[in-house]
């Protein structure tokens, strides 16, 4: 070894090994943080009924930060040996706290007995996508009614560009559930 690499501390900056290694470690989904606790709020304010849309991307965001977002979209399935199948599962439950600490209590104990996680997600995509078509109703009145009048212009702005964020945030996920008298109601 040369003279000037004697010189380099052997950290994990300068180990490229580590670093790979701590690398594949951070995309390992079966990783759980030290800060991982069931008993957090991934996101606030709870799920209620006429928040889907905001709570949906709000908690997206929040698992795929947390490299546990196949959980619920089934990306991940459970391994068939008998170790990593003890990781996956505990991983999977929590998540499954994740999201029920995520709900309004009246909401979370309806939910609180399913099999998985995924079949918490689905079940709150079931029933809360349909409830958006009279709320993208609302959005898109409260548009067409907004009036500058009197506010100042970046008051006006900010107004308009959240009801249109808020509009365009639920559009992909309702507009794949409404069927029958939902598509109706939406046209």
């Amino acid at each position: 070894m040369p003279e000037s690499d004697q010189s380099i501390p052997k950290s994990p900056v300068h180990n490229t090994n580590h670093a790979e290694t701590n690398n594949s470690r951070i995309l390992d989904p079966y990783v759980i943080h030290p800060s991982d606790n069931q008993a957090t709020v991934m996101f606030s304010p709870l799920l209620q009924v006429d928040n889907y849309g905001a709570w949906v991307r709000g908690i997206t965001k929040a698992l795929n930060a947390k490299g546990k977002l196949e959980f619920v979209d089934v990306s991940l399935p459970p391994p068939e040996d008998d170790i990593t199948h003890r990781c996956w599962k505990r991983c999977e439950d929590l998540v499954g706290s994740w999201i029920l600490n995520s709900v309004h209590p009246d909401i979370r104990a309806s939910c609180l007995y399913a099999a998985s996680s995924y079949a918490i997600w689905k079940d709150l995509h079931v029933r809360f996508c349909v409830s958006n078509a009279p709320i993208l109703f609302r959005l898109k009145s409260a548009i067409a009614s907004i009036r500058k009048e009197s506010m100042p212009v970046s008051l006006y702005y900010t107004k308009i560009k959240t009801l249109w964020d808020q509009y365009d945030s639920p559009v992909a996920s309702t507009e794949a559930c409404i069927r029958g008298a939902g598509k109706h109601m939406m046209e």
